[in-house]
């Protein structure tokens, strides 16, 4: 028999974490006694080496990379003859963990909906990766949230590339009450607010209306901050109980406070 190669994973459609492990296996007919490994995170525009020459033995522990993309492929080649190769019949995807790319893994991160928020590194603001929104259909919509205990300030970064006509929205609301929504192109922008004491939900959805689509029809999301500040209080240090003072005689009330600008 010719020799030739044929990938049997990753084959299109898994969805697996950057750094962890997985099976790369195939299957030949022929003599080939070393294959080559290479992935791509660009659906194949580029390659990066994973073995230049390891041994024909059928599967290959793969860790993956620390990258996020929807458009992974794996290519297998004879090492001794390019030309007997096989890819990934579609794309597969390679996920970062939601807190690393939005830089802030001190918080849980959830996502849901029609699909998944993505951490990923192909469009970012800061630190090389960002979150997008999961691929939807028309009138769907995918999110991203996370619980923080206030008062504190928050920050972020957004982007949406989307039908700027109709309704595909990137919203963001605090405790379900919408705070700011943007749709069609727009470019990274910084938004800050402060949010009041106690629990609070933060949530981004990425909604899509009906018919049309235009641009990425994707949203991103990056560097979140959220900075706890102390409650307002104030202390009285005098008098303080235990005092003796004469009536009509002038004393000094003194006080401490946190976080309060105004006037007492």
């Amino acid at each position: 028999h010719e020799p030739s190669l044929t990938l049997v994973s990753p084959d299109g459609g898994e969805g697996w974490t950057a750094g962890s492990a997985h099976p790369i296996t195939w299957k030949n007919t022929g003599t080939i006694a070393d294959v080559k490994l290479e992935y791509s995170t660009n659906d194949g525009a580029a390659w990066t080496t994973i073995a230049a020459s390891t041994p024909n033995t059928l599967s290959y522990d793969w860790t993956l990379p620390n990258v996020g993309s929807l458009s992974c492929l794996v290519r297998i080649s004879d090492a001794a003859n390019a030309a007997v190769n096989d890819t990934s019949d579609a794309p597969f995807t390679i996920s970062l963990p939601l807190g690393q790319a939005l830089d802030n893994p001190g918080l849980t991160w959830e996502t849901g909906g029609a699909a998944a928020w993505l951490g990923q590194s192909a469009v970012s603001y800061y630190g090389g990766s960002s979150a997008r929104s999961g691929p939807i259909m028309d009138e769907q919509a995918t999110y991203i949230q996370t619980t923080v205990t206030g008062p504190g300030d928050l920050s972020f970064y957004w982007k949406v590339s989307s039908d700027g006509f109709f309704d595909d929205y990137l919203t963001f609301t605090i405790d379900g009450v919408e705070q700011h929504k943007i749709k069609g192109e727009v470019d990274w922008q910084q938004k800050q607010y402060l949010v009041g004491p106690g629990t609070h939900t933060l949530k981004w959805t990425y909604s899509k209306g009906f018919s049309f689509s235009y641009g990425s029809d994707t949203a991103w999301l990056d560097k979140v901050t959220f900075t706890g500040v102390p409650a307002e209080s104030i202390t009285v240090v005098s008098p303080n109980g235990g005092e003796s003072w004469a009536s009509g005689t002038t004393a000094g009330i003194a006080w401490s406070s946190v976080s309060v600008s105004s006037a007492v």
